[in-house]
């Protein structure tokens, strides 16, 4: 967002450039939360000044995640690229034989048990309103909290469809960390932001280790790849993975993580919706 007279050149604009987040559109009104917090209001009190407002389309970051991605999957062992590729089906050992909720259709239990199973990545393919993160995702995170040695990571492509895997694990009464901006989300006290601000380094590291779900847009794993180096997620959840082009699933597939849920793979246990 930027003053409309500070174009005073063709191509070059004259002054600050503000990045922000539209929280609500209206007919008469636009409601943006800044990320710069200490922004003097009098910048923008002046009723005379018009603004533009532009999407943030030079996100370099991301542009170099997804080169990185594609790098990280040529440098993948054959087999590895051979299963993403569909040159060889993902591998399936026995059907998890544990318990699930009574509230799931057989149908939904067969595919749990399957996915439960799986050792390369599975996908789940449905249409609105079948369950898939209600009832599949809900109960696959609760399956696998249950073991101490997982450690999961629930992403999607949108902070909306974020924010209801959110909800989803806010539910099941799990402690959950969300990556991102406090700003872009419903669940700002649940944010890596806002422990930030109340923990001490020590104290935020310390609970950074011990958190075991992580939720995060996949285009925020793409640029913060150091997040891997503090947690090692064992399984990866991939909500709506359909609205994603490959190289933005890539990280996801060629590093050894295991992901699970909605139109995504990865590696032990993976699996993908949409």
């Amino acid at each position: 967002m930027f003053p409309h007279d500070a174009l005073k050149e063709s191509g070059n604009i004259q002054g600050h450039i503000h990045k922000g987040v539209i929280k609500n559109i209206q007919e008469d009104s636009i409601t943006i939360s800044l990320r710069n917090k200490h922004a003097s209001k009098d910048h923008f009190l002046n009723e005379e000044t018009l603004w533009f407002i532009e999407a943030d389309g030079g996100n370099e970051s991301l542009f170099s995640g997804i080169l990185r991605s594609m790098g990280d999957f040529m440098r993948a062992d054959k087999d590895k690229r051979s299963v993403i590729l569909g040159k060889r089906r993902p591998r399936i050992s026995e059907p998890y034989s544990g318990d699930l909720p009574d509230f799931l259709h057989e149908t939904q239990q067969v595919l749990l048990r399957k996915i439960l199973g799986c050792k390369d990545y599975f996908l789940v393919q449905g249409p609105p309103g079948t369950g898939k993160t209600s009832a599949l995702i809900s109960t696959l995170t609760k399956v696998l909290h249950e073991d101490p040695r997982e450690n999961i990571m629930l992403c999607a492509f949108t902070n909306r469809a974020v924010d209801e895997l959110c909800a989803v694990v806010k539910k099941l009464g799990i402690p959950f960390l969300r990556l991102g901006s406090k700003q872009a989300t419903a669940f700002p006290e649940e944010s890596l932001q806002s422990y930030a601000e109340q923990l001490s380094l020590e104290e935020l590291r310390d609970f950074m280790k011990s958190n075991r779900i992580i939720i995060s847009t996949v285009s925020t794993v793409h640029t913060h790849t150091e997040i891997h180096d503090w947690c090692s997620i064992t399984t990866m959840i991939i909500d709506e993975a359909s609205q994603l082009l490959e190289p933005l699933v890539l990280q996801s597939l060629a590093p050894p993580i295991h992901l699970h849920h909605q139109d995504t793979p990865t590696s032990t246990h993976q699996l993908s919706c949409r």
